[in-house]
């Protein structure tokens, strides 16, 4: 429409510019001028408001490509939120799955070892199962092995005791403050009787045996109770 319009402006202003002035009145010359000065007007305004038109639909579509792209990020982003929570998800679950397992290992692997003094023996317990039962020795007459139950406190392969003459304790399994430990000992003929200062004595093989349920499972899978 605009180059119709253009085009008979022009075509206007052609035949009038190829007539002469003489032909023609004043009035009637007045009366072209107005009528170029409308149209070029018109023309003008028409051009505006093609270009306004333009300039709204370009904005439009920009807005609608801006709202599109942001939709866009926000599906990429809600997706993205949901595969971590999905992924976090399932490493809760295999994390519990472990932990269960372990804590159900564990259990069925508890160690516990129960000294009767009464009958100078220990029993040694892999979850419910009698794995081990030894003689031992606990305190002679005038020391004391103290009643009650107890969580290895540190084990160390050889200890030497400061308080009697750095006397060899093989394997010792420390219990309570006070150097009270169950360790191996040289004096096998002893064992099945009361014989030492207070601590728990065990043939030294039978002591390395504990020690070592005691470094596989841990200490705090392992009680130790002495009783009467």
């Amino acid at each position: 429409m605009k180059h119709t319009l253009l085009l008979s402006l022009l075509l206007n202003i052609f035949l009038l510019a190829e007539e002469s002035p003489f032909n023609r009145t004043f009035e009637e010359i007045e009366h072209e001028e107005r009528y170029i000065i409308i149209a070029l007007a018109k023309f003008q305004k028409k051009q505006l408001e093609i270009q306004q038109k333009e300039k709204r639909e370009a904005q439009a579509k920009r807005a609608y490509l801006a709202r599109q792209k942001q939709k866009r990020e926000e599906q990429i982003a809600k997706e993205t939120r949901e595969r971590i929570r999905l992924q976090e998800q399932k490493a809760h679950e295999e994390r519990e799955k472990i932990r269960l397992a372990q804590e159900k290992y564990l259990k069925e692997h508890h160690i516990t070892a129960h000294i009767d003094k009464k009958s100078q023996k220990m029993y040694v317990y892999e979850g419910k199962d009698l794995i081990y039962l030894w003689k031992v020795s606990t305190a002679k007459k005038g020391y004391n092995t103290p009643l009650g139950k107890y969580k290895p406190q540190y084990i160390q392969k050889m200890h030497y005791s400061k308080q009697y003459e750095n006397a060899p304790m093989p394997y010792s399994i420390f219990f309570r403050e006070g150097g009270y430990a169950i360790h191996g000992t040289t004096s096998v003929h002893r064992l099945g009787s009361p014989a030492s200062h207070g601590c728990v004595r065990l043939h030294t093989q039978n002591a390395k045996s504990l020690y070592q349920l005691i470094r596989k499972y841990g200490m705090d899978n392992t009680t130790i109770t002495i009783t009467n």
